[in-house]
């Protein structure tokens, strides 16, 4: 195979797919199990699940660490 045909080869696989690099091999291995188990094998509805959930989890994160969010279940708590 020259240069040429490998570089046709590489351009297919990248559009029929995505690929990540460098993810450690432990969670490599617990992600494709666990896509297998609740997505039926479907790595990317498991990666759009996985991240819909991480922005949920940012937005809420700012709500729960912002002070007056705290200081607000504070006086609450303080009511009960």
């Amino acid at each position: 195979m020259d240069a040429r045909e490998k570089i046709e080869e590489i351009k297919k696989r990248v559009q029929e797919g995505l690929y990540f690099s460098r993810v450690p091999k432990k969670t490599r291995k617990e992600f494709i199990a666990w896509a297998k188990e609740e997505f039926c094998d479907d790595r990317g509805m498991a990666m759009k699940f996985a991240y819909e959930q991480c922005k949920e989890y940012q937005k809420i994160k700012k709500l729960l660490f912002s002070d007056g969010f705290l200081s607000s279940l504070k006086k609450n708590a303080e009511n009960l």
